[in-house]
């Protein structure tokens, strides 16, 4: 089934009418709408893409509690309910389960898996911890086992020092290296900076402004 929806689009305040075939939404009515059954779902209104929810941690209340996948899915259908197709998760206390990406009815999810920290940074048993030694190759499973994105806690409390930085940058380069992606936490100033020159591909927070003294 073909299905039309004819409605105002933003920003030219124009109705106009476009088509969802399978996957692909059309501005023309395709070929074979002839040969198939086309149902008129929305007529009139105003007419918006599905949103984006770009920094969200489904699954879980907050990081001390288990990954839960009926929550998660409570979770994922309360954004689809609220017009999100698409949540990117950077970082959960677990992976995705693998039944997310199969699931037509919810949003698609793009995850960074397992938050990366390394000793004394993040909530303690929250993510995987993980020694300085071992970052760049946890970072590298996590970014293959997921969507293509890991997620490494670059600092933690504003007075300690954040991931050194030719730490961060073998982990960034490792990971670029099989074409994926970094995000970093930062809240501090001095952790900001490392990810910057680390070449990190996302910047997660940025909260706080102090940096810890040098010397």
């Amino acid at each position: 089934m073909i299905m039309r929806i004819r409605g105002v689009v933003l920003p030219e305040r124009e109705e106009r009418t476009f088509w969802v075939d399978g996957e692909r939404l059309r501005t023309e009515p395709p070929a074979e709408a002839a040969a198939k059954q086309v149902e008129t779902v929305v007529d009139g209104g105003w007419l918006l893409p599905g949103l984006v929810d770009v920094h969200t941690h489904p699954g879980a209340e907050s990081p001390d509690d288990r990954f839960d996948e009926e929550l998660l899915r409570r979770h994922l259908s309360e954004h689809r309910d609220a017009g999100v197709l698409l949540v990117r998760t950077p970082g959960t206390v677990e992976r995705m389960p693998g039944w997310v990406d199969k699931e037509a009815e919810l949003p698609r999810v793009r995850s960074a898996g397992q938050w990366l920290a390394t000793p004394g940074r993040f909530f303690p048993g929250a993510g995987r911890d993980v020694g300085e030694h071992e970052l760049a190759g946890a970072a590298v499973e996590e970014a293959t086992a997921s969507s293509g994105w890991c997620k490494v806690i670059g600092d933690w409390r504003w007075d300690e020092p954040a991931v050194p930085l030719d730490v961060l940058k073998a982990t960034v380069d490792a990971v670029h290296a099989t074409g994926g992606r970094v995000a970093v936490h930062c809240q501090t100033g001095e952790g900001s900076r490392n990810a910057v020159l680390a070449g990190a591909d996302s910047l997660e927070h940025g909260m706080c402004r102090r940096t810890r003294e040098r010397t």
